[in-house]
């Protein structure tokens, strides 16, 4: 089965990141971080970087740019979806998300995930 995400990468299975990806930060054996797929330009798309922005305090944009140093992005709809069952409010989650991607990739890039996103909560939401 092929998931297509926000980030216009397709989720074909769950690898698990055996690394460490920020510094002496450890990844928890329960599969914290994940590789879940792979965009077209060859980049490793990620599940589970909210963890590091929630439990750690990181900044989004720091964890963005350092994914980014590795070759790798966030899954955009898993950060949202551990965003609200942590309680985030909806405004601030998508606030975040997009001031995070002007900052590190550019406006077209950020508008191009924000329109992905929005996408997917609108079908997501369609039946209810």
């Amino acid at each position: 089965m092929v998931e297509h995400r926000a980030d216009n990468s397709e989720v074909t299975g769950s690898n698990p990141v055996g690394a460490t990806i920020f510094g002496t930060m450890m990844i928890k054996p329960n599969g914290d971080i994940s590789v879940v797929g792979t965009t077209p330009e060859g980049k490793e798309v990620v599940r589970g970087a909210f963890y590091f922005v929630e439990t750690h305090g990181l900044p989004l944009d720091v964890v963005i740019g350092h994914l980014d140093s590795k070759n790798m992005i966030i899954d955009w709809i898993d950060f949202y979806e551990c965003a609200l069952e942590n309680n985030w409010n909806v405004r601030t989650i998508f606030s975040k998300i997009e001031v995070s991607l002007l900052d590190v990739y550019g406006r077209d890039y950020a508008d191009n995930v924000m329109w992905r996103l929005h996408h997917y909560l609108n079908v997501k939401h369609k039946d209810d």
